[in-house]
């Protein structure tokens, strides 16, 4: 049975970062909980269900996508790149685009990196590996600014080419301001050690909200938001369990309800949890804490850019885009500088121009930085 090979890059234990974020949101005003607390092993085999629900658009359009031009985005993709998938999951559809990396006989390497060891030591097994010749597959164990930090020092250390996947518009769990950030980080990661090294990233535009709610709705998602709770618990009983060793649960998750709300103002899909029939007085530690009926405890959002957004995302990243794959077979929207078609599916070809003050004066020091954006207004 293949084996595969999971590189411990944390810089960090994930479950202490967690443990403080969540003493930190629940005790905001208003109360959130850290995204991260999605991806224990439960949640991401949830995840998983959830995701492939006929009504989950963004998994279906990005496959979509792939199986269009996956031939022309390993174009774009150096010889002996290693590729870094920031964010793995489940890997069905990195599949295509790694057979196609393999017809055009480009030897890579690619990492799935992902929080859950369990989850990349699952994950790698399914890969057709015995098919492949050219592509070889590992794992970086980790989180996302652990995945950076890596890319640098391997590039450092090799000279190879790199290639970072940020896919299934994650991008859009950022902040506006934070996803920004987080653009040129993977810029200046990724393309300012070499010529040849890109980014491939996935931007959701749908701003659709009967669209936009039924995805975040539809099968799975409720015991992959309810997981959530359990891990968040799990990880506070680790760190609080006495001599006897006796825990208390801070989150029964039979006591709340999952809300999906679609925000117009903010252009943003917005997931809590809400006490479903009383107040709540949580378990220990956090036993100070009660969280009242009516009140909601943000766990995640979801924010949808159309073009402007984009252009000021673009702006503030530091990249300029300079190519785009598109299908116009996808329900999905678009971007400068076509047509003003509202259905289009996009891969935009950018150049990460990682100094800003740069932009203007000095193009030659333009770094590749491929977009993958999919689009709907």
């Amino acid at each position: 049975m293949y084996q595969p090979t999971i590189i411990d890059i944390r810089a960090v234990k994930v479950e202490d970062s967690i443990y403080q974020a969540v003493m930190d949101g629940i005790q905001k005003d208003p109360r959130t909980l850290p995204i991260l607390i999605l991806y224990g092993t439960e949640g991401l085999q949830h995840w998983d269900r959830h995701s492939h629900a006929p009504e989950y658009y963004p998994r279906h359009e990005e496959l979509h996508i792939l199986r269009e031009q996956a031939h022309k985005m390993a174009d774009s993709i150096a010889d002996n790149s290693a590729i870094v998938d920031l964010g793995s999951g489940s890997l069905d559809k990195l599949n295509i685009l790694l057979d196609a990396l393999e017809e055009q006989k480009k030897n890579v390497t690619y990492y799935a990196l992902d929080l859950s060891r369990a989850e990349l030591e699952s994950t790698l097994r399914t890969l057709p590996t015995e098919r492949w010749q050219h592509v070889q597959c590992a794992a970086l164990h980790g989180t996302f600014e652990d995945g950076l930090a890596w890319i640098k020092k391997d590039a450092k250390e090799t000279g190879r080419p790199h290639c970072a996947l940020f896919l299934g518009s994650t991008i859009g769990n950022f902040s506006r301001d934070n996803a920004a950030n987080f653009l040129r980080s993977m810029a200046e990661a990724t393309c300012t050690t070499d010529d040849q090294s890109s980014v491939l990233v996935s931007i959701d535009s749908c701003k659709l909200p009967t669209k936009v709610l039924r995805a975040y709705t539809s099968d799975g998602v409720v015991p992959f938001a309810l997981a959530g709770l359990q891990y968040a618990s799990t990880i506070i009983q680790d760190a609080n369990s006495d001599a006897k060793g006796h825990v208390t649960e801070v989150f029964q998750s039979e006591d709340w309800y999952y809300l999906s709300e679609y925000n117009p103002v903010m252009g943003r899909h917005e997931a809590s949890y809400t006490p479903r029939d009383r107040d709540i007085q949580l378990g220990a530690p956090l036993d100070h804490i009660t969280v009242r009926k009516g009140e909601k405890i943000r766990f995640a959002y979801s924010h949808k850019y159309n073009s402007s957004e984009r252009e000021e995302l673009f702006d503030k990243a530091g990249v300029l885009p300079v190519q785009v794959w598109a299908d116009p077979t996808c329900d999905l929207g678009k971007t400068s500088p076509f047509p003003p078609s509202d259905m289009w599916h996009e891969l935009i070809f950018v150049d990460a121009l990682v100094v800003k003050p740069f932009i203007s004066s000095s193009l030659h020091r333009r770094r590749k930085f491929e977009l993958f954006v999919w689009l709907e207004s």
